[in-house]
């Protein structure tokens, strides 16, 4: 596991913890050299640019490009057994991951078949235990999310000057490309744990990933002080998600026309014109009428309102579609505080019917949320250090040092030239 200089040797292309698990769930009692040839065999239909190979997917290609064998039963249960999480044409990364010279999961018998060590069994059986751990601490993990833990909101960019002079410091990695690979790897395997959250482009560390990174602390010794930054995002969240409880919770307990003109509202706040709110009987089930552009056309939609804790049935939809002639409506939504049925969930857009579009509590928070009804939006600004700018005046000085140094060295240089000729 160490490269040259007792450094270590870090895998580049970094996998995610459960396709590594479903991994070594296939290959164990395999014949490694039943995957060595599957990977020869893949390998030869890799195409060039002006001719590519589709690999997207594996139930077409595998029959067409692996004969009948050993080598195609193979690639099958990767990628059937692991529920599609491995594409047998990427498994390249998951077998360097697992193999001796790194993480010695995957060990080969004196027949040449493959088995799971003790650490692969640890690693299966113990999503977060010690040899999850160690890993994380030996490929740089933990590191990132230390990092992350220090300065997030941030980007690749942010984080890569850092987690490189790591790599340069302590691995073997020193050349900037695969550094960058490794670090988006690194940073996808912690997305897909659940311990970094994506926004565009800026990556913030989680409760979760906070929660594991102190825990190693504590193993280590090292105490985990999140950044001022990222407490202040923990105490926005709190809030947030203290607004948003309050909000359903005055949502559930609205007088239910005062709730069908609250939905007429944030139709209206949606971009819904000539939105109205029928009478309260003889409605046909049909709460709200509006309409809305869809690209060159105006199209009017039919909405019912169901403030509920139960679920809605496939029966209330049916109504519903079936009272559109009676408002020329082309297509209807249901909103509900509550949820929705499978057989309502299936039924929504059947072919050759209606559409009906259904909004269910949590999405309709975050409708409410989104447009700010009953929500109010609060900044809190404070002063960050900015050093570009400031290293932009440091770099003009050291230029026109230098150029200052320059035209003195010639014009000395000149000088002494011309006491030579006279």
């Amino acid at each position: 596991m160490t490269g040259k200089q007792g450094r270590r040797s870090l895998v580049v292309f970094y996998p995610e913890y459960e396709q590594v698990r479903a991994f070594l769930r296939v290959m164990e009692g395999e014949r490694k050299e039943t995957f060595y040839s599957m990977r020869r065999i893949i390998e030869k239909y890799q195409g060039t640019p002006q001719s590519t190979t589709n690999w997207k997917d594996p139930d077409d290609w595998i029959p067409q490009r692996l004969p009948q064998g050993e080598e195609r039963n193979l690639a099958l249960r990767l990628w059937r057994e692991s529920a599609g999480l491995i594409n047998p044409r990427h498994v390249t990364p998951l077998w360097n991951f697992c193999h001796p010279r790194h993480h010695g999961l995957l060990k080969t018998n004196e027949e040449g078949l493959l088995y799971l060590s003790s650490r692969a069994k640890d690693f299966l059986d113990h999503s977060g235990g010690q040899v999850e751990q160690e890993i994380d601490a030996y490929e740089g993990v933990f590191f990132v999310l230390k990092l992350l833990s220090e300065h997030s909101p941030a980007s690749i960019r942010d984080l890569r000057e850092l987690f490189s002079a790591f790599c340069r410091e302590q691995t073997s990695l020193a050349a900037d490309e695969p550094i960058s690979f490794a670090l988006r790897g690194r940073i996808n395997n912690l997305l897909a744990r659940r311990m970094l959250q994506r926004e565009g482009r800026l990556y913030a560390i989680t409760e979760k990933g906070l929660t594991y990174l102190q825990a190693q602390g504590k193993h280590t010794g090292k105490r985990v002080t999140p950044s001022l930054q990222v407490q202040l995002r923990r105490l926005a969240k709190a809030l947030s998600d203290q607004a948003r409880k309050s909000l359903r919770q005055y949502i559930e307990g609205m007088d239910p026309y005062r709730f069908e003109h609250l939905v007429q509202r944030l139709l209206e706040e949606m971009g819904y014109t000539d939105v109205e709110v029928t009478s309260p009987s003889g409605d046909g089930g049909v709460d709200v009428i509006g309409e809305i552009e869809l690209g060159v056309s105006r199209v009017r939609e039919v909405i019912q309102v169901k403030r509920t804790h139960s679920s809605i049935g496939r029966p209330v939809l049916d109504r519903l579609r079936g009272s559109l002639h009676r408002f020329s409506a082309v297509r209807g939504t249901i909103i509900t505080t509550g949820k929705f049925s499978r057989g309502a969930r299936e039924a929504a857009f059947e072919t050759g019917a209606a559409p009906i579009t259904l909004i269910d509590g949590e999405k309709l928070l975050s409708l409410l949320i989104e447009y700010q009804i009953g929500i109010k939006r609060q900044r809190v600004e404070y002063l960050e250090f900015d050093r570009s700018l400031l290293e932009t005046f440091d770099q003009e000085e050291k230029k026109l040092i230098k150029t200052l140094a320059w035209t003195k060295w010639r014009f000395v240089k000149e000088r002494n030239a011309w006491k030579r000729l006279t």
